[in-house]
Order: structure tokens, then sequence, then C-alpha cells
């Protein structure tokens, strides 16, 4: 599934613009000016997971959220500025 605001790879989620938005007000964010993801009906409802609150929240930690590695809890994600969707041919 790709999307400029949700891309997957192998079943893995890399960009999640939704998850993203959430961690830049819980953990925090240098920018001040991201307005958040660019479909506001785009939330972790539609990809039936669990309420995003922080990325090393037991019930719902973000993908690459990893208990040894500390500082992994405050990585808010990737944001996709502009891309292209490559298929596979």
């Amino acid at each position: 599934m790709a999307t400029e605001w949700y891309m997957s790879y192998g079943g893995v989620e890399v960009v999640n613009h939704s998850r993203m938005t959430t961690y830049l007000e819980t953990v925090g964010s240098p920018l001040d000016d991201f307005s958040g993801c660019g479909c506001p009906s785009f939330t972790n409802e539609v990809l039936e997971e669990l309420p995003y609150t922080t990325p090393d929240n037991a019930a719902s930690p973000a993908p690459w959220y990893d208990a040894d590695v500390p500082e992994s809890a405050e990585f808010a994600g990737l944001m996709v500025l502009l891309g292209r969707v490559f298929k596979r041919s």
C-alpha cells in the first residue's frame, strides 16, 4: 500500500503521517509549520490499529521502537513531501 501519507514495504510500515502527527504532539518536534497528514480522515482506525500515543507504548509501539535503544522513542517518523509511487512490473 502506498500513498503520500502512508507507505509500507514488504508488510513493514515505512511512512505513516497519521502516526507521525500524533507523535509530533507527544514526543515533540522542531517543526513549527507542519500541518499534519494530507488526509484528515486517514487515522489509525483506517489501518485497523490501536490508537497512536507514543513510540514506546507497549500496546501499540512504533515499528522502529526498540527497548534496547531508548533514543528510538524520540523518533516521530518520516514525512514524505513529494514522491512517486513505483510499481513493480
